[in-house]
């Protein structure tokens, strides 16, 4: 089965056992615009995340400690922002790239990117990253 997204018309395989549409490939060289190694780190991280939510709701259910579920859930807050860092990666890497190489679309592709981003905090805040500049000793 396949869906449509918000992302234009372009089909989106379900997780499922869904047979992709290969004309995307046409128009960008890649299936979907996901080279493989990223789809493949992106599923065994999106599917981690599914077997955790279980192991989360079963918490719930049988009422563990607040603070414990709490962890949990910052964990695969955490698991998602990789995801979506692994999804921005291949983003560049392909339909943003090959839009700017072809003369084609790059413009647009780079407002889609900063459209996206404004919702992924994790992806463009780095505070907790950042290292602070040296402070010039006085003479």
């Amino acid at each position: 089965m396949v869906r449509r997204t918000g992302h234009g018309s372009r089909p989106v395989a379900e997780l499922s056992h869904a047979r992709p549409d290969r004309s995307h490939r046409a128009t960008t060289g890649t299936l979907f615009g996901m080279l493989p190694e990223y789809q493949h780190d992106a599923l065994l991280r999106l599917k981690t995340v599914r077997g955790h939510i279980d192991g989360v709701i079963g918490m719930v259910e049988s009422s563990a400690y607040c603070a414990d579920v709490m962890k949990q859930i910052a964990a695969m807050q955490a698991s998602l922002e990789k995801v979506n860092r692994v999804l921005l990666e291949n983003h560049l890497q392909t339909c943003v790239t090959e839009a700017i190489e072809s003369g084609h679309g790059g413009i647009e592709k780079v407002r889609e990117l900063i459209s996206a981003l404004r919702f992924n905090g994790s992806l463009t805040d780095f505070r907790d990253r950042a290292v602070p500049l040296p402070v010039p000793l006085p003479d």
